[in-house]
């Protein structure tokens, strides 16, 4: 059992709460329009796709620098890999931060 209390089976969007599976064609009419159209009266210039929510969930963790092993699991890949080709660009400070850790390495063998 997950933590959250649902089975890993478990889906999580559901169609009309009754737990079955969701048609995107029936998630794009009930919800995805009518949340578009709301943002795009409080002045949203773009029309995201759906699809973008799958990049904008970990490029939010990444810039947070979050372990790219943390996100890369939590996005179900099975090698850091993956995640890496397509977010690495997100992060330029990861080699710096890695400069930074030995120094702190070094300078602590030192004392």
């Amino acid at each position: 059992m997950a933590t959250s209390g649902r089975q890993e089976s478990d889906l999580l969007f559901t169609a009309n709460g009754d737990g079955g599976r969701s048609t995107q064609s029936v998630y794009w009419q009930t919800a995805w329009l009518p949340a578009l159209k709301t943002v795009q009266t409080a002045d949203l210039k773009k029309t995201p796709r759906i699809h973008d929510l799958r990049h904008t969930n970990p490029s939010w963790p990444i810039h947070d620098r979050v372990p790219l092993f943390t996100i890369s699991r939590r996005l179900g890949h099975a090698s850091t890999s993956t995640a890496e080709s397509i977010y690495g660009h997100l992060m330029p400070q990861a080699l710096q931060d890695a400069a930074y850790a030995m120094q702190r390495s070094s300078s602590m063998r030192k004392e």
